[in-house]
């Protein structure tokens, strides 16, 4: 091609060097995009791995909460002949105070239990909860703490 034709207007006139700088151009722009592309699926798999984590907390967590509803259901089963005198009001009011006090007092080792950086170190936690309070225990008094809500009006 003549190198004069670049003198008309509104003629553009690129050699091979021109199409090197747009192809190197555009090579740096798909790295770029690339490494932003990676770093958003390692984050990604890094919440996925978490989740996957702290699934196998869910059976100790779930235990560790039935645990303290059936010590809450327990209580109040024997303190029934005290708190007859109660009106309906007052009673569920009780009833819900205990319910968000337990949910309070489980929150954070919940969420600290789900946290733990690897299984070894949850199973360690794990079977640490376990130990202290007796969890493998809880599915056969959480039968009997049944049986107690339903003689008290299906409280939980």
């Amino acid at each position: 091609m003549e190198p004069t034709v670049g003198d008309i207007e509104q003629v553009f006139l690129y050699n091979i060097d021109d199409l090197q700088k747009f192809v190197q151009k555009n090579l740096s722009s798909r790295t770029a995009e690339i490494e932003r592309a990676e770093a958003i699926v390692d984050e990604e798999v890094g919440h996925f791995l978490a989740r996957q984590r702290s699934r196998s907390a869910v059976p100790a967590i779930t235990a560790l909460r039935k645990h303290f509803y059936a010590v809450r259901d327990s209580e109040l089963l024997r303190l029934e002949g005290k708190l007859a005198a109660l009106s309906p009001e007052h009673r569920e009011l009780l009833e819900r105070f205990t319910h968000l006090m337990l949910e309070k007092l489980l929150h954070e080792p919940t969420v600290q239990l789900k946290a733990l950086p690897d299984q070894e170190t949850q199973a360690t936690y794990t079977e640490a909860l376990n130990r202290l309070f007796r969890l493998s225990e809880v599915e056969s008094d959480s039968s009997d703490a049944s049986g107690a809500r339903a003689k008290t009006g299906g409280r939980n």
